[in-house]
C-alpha cells in the first residue's frame, strides 16, 4: 500500500488519477493505494527485482509516479485495496493504488 503523497501537487496528481474512475471522491492525507494501480515502470528497478523473490513486498515507487491502472468499473471499488485495507483507519470509499 502507498500513501498518498505530501507534496501538495503530486497528492492532487494521483487525485484526479483516482478521480477518473470515481468522480466525487475526494483524498485525504491518510488515503492509499495499492500497488496494482501502479504500472511497473512506476517502481525502482532494484526493488522490484527484490520485492519479486519476497513475494511483492518492499516495492518502492519511484519520484514523480503516478497511478495510472485503474481496470474496474467507474464507480467500483478495488478488491485488491479493499482486501488490504482491511481494519485499517481508511475505508474502501477512502482507497482507490
Amino acid at each position: 500500500m502507498f500513501r498518498f503523497p505530501k507534496d501538495p501537487e503530486e497528492f492532487r496528481k494521483w487525485e484526479k488519477q483516482v478521480q477518473k474512475t470515481r468522480k466525487n471522491w475526494v483524498a485525504k492525507t491518510y488515503s492509499h493505494l495499492c500497488s496494482e494501480h501502479f504500472s511497473k515502470d512506476c517502481f525502482d528497478p532494484k526493488s522490484y527485482a527484490t520485492a519479486k523473490t519476497m513475494g511483492f513486498k518492499g516495492l518502492r515507487l519511484k519520484d514523480g509516479a503516478v497511478p495510472t491502472v485503474f481496470i474496474r468499473p467507474p464507480g467500483a471499488s478495488c478488491p485488491l485495496c479493499t482486501k488490504r485495507k482491511r481494519g485499517a483507519t481508511t475505508d474502501p470509499q477512502q482507497l482507490a493504488s
